[in-house]
């Protein structure tokens, strides 16, 4: 597809700066480096996206230096001019199939910043890549758009410099120019095509060539002292009225706008006025403003009626006046007719006489325009393609021409392409003319900007070198004064700077490079010195020999000056919450912050003047090591574990940076320490959950199996004493089977409970309360030796849990006080209302902010150990001795409080007790009566129909038996596929009794579902051995959902049945 033509004017632009295909710069180098540092990506580059293809000005991380245009992702960035992040190229259809991303490198992250120029054309982008999929923080979306201003303000930079050059070029032919006569410039000035004006400070016309005037229609003498805008079309006076503003401030050195002058016949001309601002040369010290006019009235009609009149500006009208030409399309064998008219003959140099043949014709032209031609002819042949092209040939007298060819095909009435014919225009002066106005825009432009250096030019064949003024603005030389060769700057060069300043110059001539630079001392007319930046560009010839060099010297005297007082500006450095901390290489501290003071402790009046060592903020050992590193790269960075004053340790990241005196010698060292003492804690927690999450997942899953066989054990076992009832000798075998299976139970019962998979039926609790019901079993289970104590808040809240649940870890947490109470000891058992806040929540990612009722549990025993302490709530884990603890106590205390939403934390230290705090969600409602329970004798027999739904095959039978001995018609069923096909056959069943985890692709709640569609007076009651969301949500049973837990005795089945049959039917 061809390119449009918003893209060719953007890579002609590209092209126009010049840094294509340049070697490396540094200052480019650290750009890459940098960003890549602040977003934390391996891969950081520079691409530049050419026609056909990205080459990249610097990478960091990667071995490339350009890819085909076809590959690049950049491409697409630079279409919006705004930042574009793809998070997982994989995902993205535009670039999953990318080589870059399907292949080496396997790229996987992209964000790139468009580099924009002012005009508004995206030259490339600046952007880092990674290989795994990846999100930028706030920060380095920010650090990535500035880095790419940076780069783009680099761009503008290295051509201004190039600007420099052409300037300095343009001088010293204006300086030839100008010695002639100032009635040649003026000749020039009138005899110029475009229009030239120049206006003094107050916007006033001072004079103008007849080219502006015949623009304007009006005379140079009407125009002098009239104001610049005074025939500027309304429209357009602000925004041009605005620029000069600008110019005459300072704000900018040109600048140039298109805009319609009004003649005096009223009508509107458009024309493109470049505006600069010069010291004039005939009055010293006059500013001037220059402004170059050119008339683009005709192009800008000419866009206004583009589609309307294409084909009225076809080939006639560029052709006339032109050298005519025309090529015959060859037939059979013979070769391609040539004819020329007689203007090309003499533009080419050719006798009148001259027989044109196309392989001679084409030789003129150098290769690169002999190409393009060649291709141009070709398309013109094979698909009639029009071409308007300019180029460069030599004549047969070996003249060089600029030259602009049109051609354009012509067929016959079958449409064949019989003859491809044109013009030829020698535009070789317009080109010169347009350079030249060019190089004097320039001059115009950069001599004012060149005023702030001293700016050279060394002529390398003869040495000698020409100084701007700025040398004696500068440094005091007067010009006059000055010797006429290199000596002029080289004797005032430091002498111990001398040697290092000519062999970095000399070894960029001779070794072919381009740009030169160097920071050194440069003497005064008074005899100081002066830190000065030099840069200099070395001009070569069509052999490569470097012939001259330009360049500007910067005085850096006063910015070395307020650099050295930076570390004196100890409020900015204040703001930070990291600490700063100055000393010299004698490790004596010059700079203690108010971070350093609020990190460590210590004022900066207890610090400064005191060696580090002193305050034993570090290992010794170890800060020696580092000070090596620190001394051989100038960089250290690295945790420490360091004590403040009051005795408490943090965890530090330190970066240590070496600072240079003016002479490059080491002088002190800047390290910048932040606290992650927390931040450490706080992923010790996370690591710490996501642990017990994981053994909780696997409990859930051993308890659940094992409930099934509890519930056939304890079946079986029933069954066995009601029939040995009469045999006293076997009958205590059943009970002892029945007991160990209720023991069994207990012990998956808090399985699930640490898995956080029992059912919960939480309620509004008063908290105290409970703990005065629990009073009388609480001390019944203590010792004489061993005080309780009841503590009740004032204005306490109700709680939000399950009440059967929150006293059995009351209870748990009581025995295991005891326990740890051998000697005897108080318990205190305390309720109060509490608030979490968002800090205490970020250090503790499980719990979210918010009002909790608080309920202690305190001992006076002998504590625990941080390494058991960090382990208490894993299952099994116990420090009792052996038979005397399950380890399962705290492990059900812990999954209680997380699916009850709530948080729980235990302090304790060897021989100053423990406290376990369980923080309970705050309820919105009164706190509930506690239900009255009605235990009464109950024949639970019947005849309604049951439906059995069980995949386990021992559960099932014994619960068909178990029904089937009650009197009820049961039917079974091993699947939910299989009750669902029984169901679709029978209407007879009064209840449906299932499983809720089954294979199958079915679970209970879904047969559930589809049954009482079909069914709706149909009862259901659940049955499992742990919870999942099919019935139970966030840890609590769905209303109206009846639900048999498992292990079950035969008459918790028998009593279960009998109450959902009762039950009225759901609506």
């Amino acid at each position: 597809m061809l390119p449009t033509a918003k893209e060719t004017e953007r890579i002609a632009v590209l092209r126009a700066y010049g840094v294509l295909d340049t070697l490396p710069e540094p200052d480019f180098d650290r750009l890459t480096q940098l960003v890549a540092h602040l977003c934390a990506t391996p891969i950081a580059l520079i691409s530049l996206v050419d026609s056909d293809r990205q080459w990249f000005k610097s990478v960091h991380g990667i071995a490339w230096t350009e890819t085909d245009r076809a590959m690049s992702i950049c491409a697409h960035a630079i279409e919006q001019q705004v930042l574009c992040v793809i998070e997982d190229l994989h995902a993205d259809a535009r670039f999953c199939d990318n080589p870059l991303v399907r292949g080496e490198p396997h790229l996987r992250f992209y964000a790139g910043m468009p580099l924009v120029t002012p005009e508004g054309h995206a030259l490339g982008a600046l952007a880092v890549l990674d290989r795994i999929p990846r999100q930028l923080g706030a920060v380095q979306v920010e650090a990535l758009q500035t880095l790419a201003l940076q780069v783009m303000a680099q761009i503008e930079s290295r051509r201004q410099r190039a600007l420099v050059t052409q300037a300095m070029e343009a001088r010293e032919r204006s300086l030839v120019a100008l010695r002639d006569s100032e009635a040649s410039w003026r000749r020039l000035f009138a005899s110029s095509a475009t229009g030239i004006v120049s206006a003094d400070d107050d916007g006033c016309y001072l004079s103008a060539n007849p080219a502006f005037c015949a623009l304007v229609g009006r005379s140079e003498e009407a125009l002098r002292g009239m104001e610049v805008l005074a025939f500027t079309h309304p429209d357009d006076i602000s925004p041009c009225s605005l620029e000069m503003q600008r110019l005459l401030a300072g704000e900018i050195d040109s600048f140039s706008i298109d805009k319609r002058y009004l003649r005096p016949d009223g009508q509107a001309i458009w024309a493109r006025t470049t505006v600069s601002q010069m010291q004039s040369a005939a009055i010293p010290g006059e500013a001037r403003l220059v402004a170059v006019v050119t008339d683009i009235n005709d192009q800008k009609l000419a866009q206004l009626r583009l589609q309307q009149s294409h084909q009225l500006i076809g080939l006639a009208g560029r052709m006339a006046g032109l050298g005519g030409w025309a090529i015959d399309a060859p037939t059979g064998t013979s070769a391609p007719v040539v004819r020329w008219s007689d203007e090309l003959r003499a533009i080419l140099d050719c006798a009148p006489e001259h027989s044109p043949q196309l392989e001679m014709s084409l030789s003129w032209y150098p290769p690169p325009s002999r190409e393009a031609l060649g291709r141009a002819l070709e398309a013109a042949f094979e698909h009639g393609t029009p071409f308007d092209l300019e180029l460069q040939l030599v004549t047969i007298k070996g003249r060089p021409l600029d030259v602009r060819v049109i051609g354009e095909a012509v067929r016959d009435s079958s449409q064949r392409v019989v003859r491809v014919q044109g013009a030829l225009l020698d535009q070789t002066r317009q080109k010169c003319v347009e350079r030249t106005l060019r190089e004097n825009e320039e001059r115009f432009r950069n001599v004012a900007r060149a005023t702030a250096d001293a700016v050279w030019d060394w002529t390398l064949d003869d040495d000698a070198m020409w100084w701007s003024e700025g040398m004696q603005v500068l440094f005091g030389h007067a010009l006059d004064t000055l010797e006429p060769d290199s000596q002029s700057w080289a004797r005032r060069i430091h002498p111990d700077d001398l040697r290092r300043v000519l062999d970095s110059i000399h070894g960029v001539i001779d070794g072919g490079g381009e740009h030169w630079s160097a920071e050194y001392r440069f003497q005064r007319h008074r005899g100081d010195y002066a830190i000065v930046s030099d840069r200099g560009f070395v001009i070569r010839d069509t052999e490569g020999r470097a012939v001259r060099m330009v360049g500007g010297m910067t005085d850096l005297t006063e910015q070395r000056q307020n650099e050295s007082r930076l570390l004196q500006q100890a409020t900015l450095l204040d703001e930070t919450e990291d600490s700063i901390v100055v000393r010299d290489l004698d490790d004596r501290i010059s700079y203690w912050s108010r971070g350093a003071e609020r990190m460590f402790g210590w004022s900066a009046a207890e610090t400064v003047g005191r060696r580090l060592s002193e305050l034993s903020l570090v290992n010794g050992s170890g800060n020696d090591a580092a000070r090596e590193i620190l001394l051989s790269t100038g960089r250290y960075a690295a945790t420490f574990r360091q004590r403040c004053k009051d005795g408490r340790w943090v965890t530090v990241e330190g970066r240590w940076t070496l600072v240079r005196d003016a002479d490059g010698k080491p002088s002190a060292i800047f390290g910048v320490g932040t606290d992650v003492t927390a931040r450490l804690e706080l992923e010790a927690q996370l690591q710490q959950a996501r642990r017990l999450e994981a053994i909780g997942q696997l409990t859930g899953g051993v308890a659940h199996d094992f409930n099934n066989l509890l519930t056939v054990i304890l079946g079986n076992a029933d069954l066995l004493a009601e029939q040995l009832a009469d045999q006293p000798l076997l009958l205590p075998l059943a009970e002892m089977t029945r007991t160990a299976a209720e023991r069994g139970a207990e012990l998956t019962q808090r399985l699930l409970a640490f898995a956080r998979r029992q059912a919960l039926q939480p309620q509004s609790v008063d908290a105290h309360q409970l703990l005065a019901n629990m009073d009388a079993l609480l001390r019944r289970t203590l010792p004489a030796n061993i005080e309780l104590e009841l503590v009740r808040g004032a204005g306490l809240w109700p709680a939000l849990v399950d009440p059967s649940q929150l006293e059995a870890a009351v209870l748990n947490l009581v025995i295991n006080a005891r326990d740890a109470m051998a000697s005897g000891g108080k318990i205190t058992l305390e309720t109060s209302n509490a608030w979490i806040d968002q800090h205490y929540a970020e250090r503790h990612p499980d719990v979210a902010p918010g009002q909790y009722v608080l309920l202690s549990v305190s001992d006076t025993g002998g504590g625990m150990s941080p390494e058991h302490l960090a382990r208490v709530f894993e299952p099994f884990f116990t420090t009792k001795g052996v038979g005397k603890g399950t380890g399962l106590g705290l492990s059900m205390v812990y999954g209680f409080l997380k699916q009850s939403r709530g948080h729980v934390k235990l302090y304790s230290e060897p021989g100053h007790g423990t406290t376990a705090r369980l923080y309970l969600p705050r309820a919105e409602g009164p706190p509930e009566a506690p239900p009255t329970v009605v235990r009464t004798e109950h024949d639970f027999r019947g005849t309604a129909r049951v439906l059995v739904v069980e995949d386990d095959p021992l559960v099932l039978r014994h619960a068909r038996d178990v029904l089937v001995g009650l009197g009820y018609d049961v039917t079974v069923a091993e699947t939910g596929m299989a009750a669902l096909a029984i169901l679709r056959e029978r209407s007879d069943f009064d209840l449906l009794f299932t499983d809720v985890v089954m294979p199958g692709g079915l679970n209970g709640r879904e047969l559930a579902e589809q049954a009482m569609s079909m069914h709706p007076a149909l009862k259901v009651l659940y049955t499992s051995g742990y919870t999942e969301n099919a019935i139970v949500h966030h840890g609590r049973l769905d209303r109206g959902v009846h639900l048999l837990p498992k292990p079950y005795r035969s008459i918790d089945l028998a009593r279960k049945v009998h109450t959902v049959l009762k039950t009225r039917p759901p609506t």
